[in-house]
C-alpha cells in the first residue's frame, strides 16, 4: 500500500503541542465540549454520513479529536482516524464513504478575535491509483453553515484526485483570511472513493484558527468613560432646566 505523508515534520511538531486527552467524535457529537487555550468548540453536529457498501461502516468512536495548543495565537484540532474509521474499498467495484459535520467555535478572551484558519492533510492511504480523498470546509458566522449560507466567510478543501488519465492532483493545505470574528461556525465534508473498488482511507488531518489581538479599554478606562458619560448627562439636564424668576 502507498502511503500519503504530507507535511510529515508539521504534523510531528503540531503532535508535541497537542493538549488534554483525545475525545471520539460520537461523544462530541452527545453534547462534549473541547477548550483549546481560551478557544471553545462547542455545539457538534453530525449533519449526514453514508457508509462505504464495501468496507466497515463509519465508526465516530474511532474519530478522535484534540486541542492543539502551545501558540495562544494559534489553537488547533488534531482529527486522528484509527482502526479503518474512514476506509472505503475492498472490493473489485466502486465504493464510497462521506461525512458531514459542523461545530461552533468562541472566542472567551474579550481581547482576542479569529481572523483566519488553515486545514492541512497529513495522512491516508490507498492500495492503488485508482482513488480519491477529499476534506473540504466552509466557515460562517451562524449555523447550518454551507457554500450557499450567506453568512459565508470562508472555504477551503484538501485533496487526494489520482483518477487514471488525468493529472495527479494533491493539495495538502489551503489557507483562508476572512475579517475578525468573535465566534464562527465549521462544517466539514468528508469523503473517501475507490473507482476500482481497492481499499483507501484518511487517518490524520489537522487546522488552526489563527486569531489577533484587539483593543480592549481597561477597567480604569470603562470607569474615566462612565464618568464621562454621567457629567454630560447632568450637563444636558442643567441646560435643559428652565430658569425661574423671584
Amino acid at each position: 500500500m502507498k502511503k500519503l505523508a504530507f507535511t510529515l515534520l508539521g504534523a510531528l511538531l503540531a503532535f508535541a503541542t497537542t493538549v488534554a486527552q483525545a475525545i471520539p467524535l460520537s461523544d462530541l457529537f452527545n453534547g462534549d465540549t473541547l477548550q483549546v487555550e481560551d478557544k471553545l468548540f462547542s455545539d457538534w453536529r453530525l449533519n449526514g454520513f453514508v457508509d462505504p457498501l464495501d468496507a466497515p461502516p463509519i465508526d465516530l468512536d474511532l474519530i478522535e479529536v484534540t486541542g492543539i495548543s502551545g501558540d495562544p495565537l494559534n489553537p488547533g484540532l488534531n482529527f486522528a482516524i484509527g482502526g479503518g474509521g474512514l476506509q472505503a474499498g475492498g472490493a473489485s467495484f466502486e465504493d464510497y464513504l462521506e461525512l458531514w459535520f459542523e461545530f461552533k467555535l468562541t472566542v472567551l478572551d474579550p481581547g482576542m478575535r479569529i481572523k483566519d484558519n488553515e486545514l492541512n492533510f497529513f495522512n491516508g492511504w490507498f492500495a492503488s491509483a485508482d482513488s480519491f480523498l477529499l476534506i473540504n470546509e466552509t466557515v460562517c458566522t451562524s449555523a447550518n453553515c454551507v457554500p450557499t449560507n450567506p453568512d459565508m466567510l470562508a472555504y477551503k478543501e484538501v485533496l487526494v484526485d489520482l483518477f487514471p488519465g488525468q493529472p495527479d492532483i494533491i493539495v495538502e493545505q489551503d489557507i483562508q483570511n476572512f475579517l475578525p470574528q468573535q465566534a464562527i461556525w465549521v462544517a466539514k465534508f468528508i469523503a473517501v472513493e475507490t473507482y476500482d473498488g481497492s481499499p483507501a482511507g484518511i487517518t490524520n488531518f489537522q487546522q488552526f484558527f489563527s486569531q489577533e489581538v484587539v483593543s480592549v479599554p481597561e477597567p480604569d478606562t470603562w470607569a474615566m468613560i462612565a464618568l464621562g458619560l454621567i457629567g454630560a448627562g447632568f450637563a444636558r439636564r442643567r441646560l435643559g432646566c428652565p430658569v425661574k424668576v423671584a
